[in-house]
């Protein structure tokens, strides 16, 4: 039998964000296969794994996540850069079931924390999952539970049949606005975002320029994007020294093309579309079995779908019978 959603009788003509189909159309692809062939008038969007983490969740570059926060918070740049600080992004385990998991960016400014999430395929139940680690692992126990506020920002590589909105924001409320947590959802759709980039009509905000400045893949209109800011200007320049000289962006980004080639190869992209259509994983678990026996380490495919490690240890077995 079909698990059937619960809502009260009065809300039943609401649906949630989960249950709307997916589409892939128009999100950020990088052109290059090797960074070495990235090109002058190019440059390498965080949609890569090994990007975001080296502009992103880096010490050294700490001005840019203040940057694109301060746009969204209400707390300045200034502030944010003699706070913030990027903590342990490796959530505990919280029962003998769970899984160590790490999250790609998590910092605190003062007793508060702040996760970003770039998701290329939908793991939104994994980020909630993931959020919910940091708040209670961060309580103070004292003469009562205190619980820090908590920020979850997901750049979603992807969109909602029906939603037309760039960002939208999830909290737990009741009818008159207010909050029972401490704890936020912030939903960004990078394809829609590119739509709205391209639509004259539309005014851009300080917070979406800023994404767009380390999503774009062409230079010309990140430069026409970043041009009188001072910030953006230097990521500009930043992600183009990065893309020659830094070692390790240069061996992580060749090694992630290397297994999405794998994946196109084996057929991943049809079988994802296939699988979202469905609504099903068996779809994802066939591509699976394909990587296993091409020789794929676990932490790999793990990166590439919504499995844990024992879920495709599962599966590893089952191939060895």
């Amino acid at each position: 039998m079909k698990a059937k959603v619960l809502y009260l009788k009065e809300e039943l003509n609401k649906k949630s964000l989960l249950e709307y189909p997916i589409t892939l159309e128009n999100r950020i692809i990088n052109k290059r296969k090797r960074i070495e062939e990235v090109e002058e008038n190019e440059q390498v969007s965080i949609v890569s794994d090994s990007m975001f983490k080296t502009m992103l969740n880096n010490e050294k570059r700490i001005e840019f996540p203040c940057k694109l926060l301060s746009n969204l918070l209400d707390i300045s740049y200034e502030e944010l850069l003699e706070s913030l600080t990027l903590s342990k992004n490796e959530f505990d385990k919280d029962s003998i079931e769970s899984k160590g998991e790490r999250g790609e960016f998590l910092a605190k400014v003062g007793e508060n924390y702040i996760s970003i999430e770039m998701n290329i395929r939908n793991t939104l139940d994994r980020n909630i999952e993931y959020l919910d680690r940091v708040h209670r692992s961060k309580v103070k126990v004292g003469s009562s539970y205190i619980y820090p506020a908590t920020i979850q920002i997901n750049l979603n590589n992807f969109s909602f049949e029906e939603h037309d909105k760039a960002m939208e924001v999830y909290k737990l409320q009741n009818e008159k606005g207010e909050t029972l947590t401490r704890k936020m959802y912030i939903q960004i759709y990078l394809p829609i975002l590119m739509k709205k980039r391209y639509n004259k009509e539309e005014t851009l905000s300080e917070l979406e320029k800023s994404i767009l400045v380390m999503i774009e893949t062409d230079r010309e209109k990140v430069k026409e994007l970043a041009t009188g800011d001072k910030i953006l200007e230097r990521y500009m320049e930043e992600a183009k020294m990065v893309e020659k000289n830094d070692n390790y962006l240069r061996e992580a980004y060749d090694h992630e093309q290397a297994i999405i080639d794998t994946a196109k190869e084996l057929g991943f992209e049809e079988g994802m579309k296939q699988g979202l259509k469905n609504g099903v994983k068996q779809t994802q678990k066939k591509m699976i079995e394909k990587m296993l026996k091409k020789g794929m380490m676990l932490e790999e495919i793990q990166n590439i779908f919504d499995f844990d490690n024992d879920e495709i240890r599962k599966i590893m077995k089952e191939e060895n019978k």
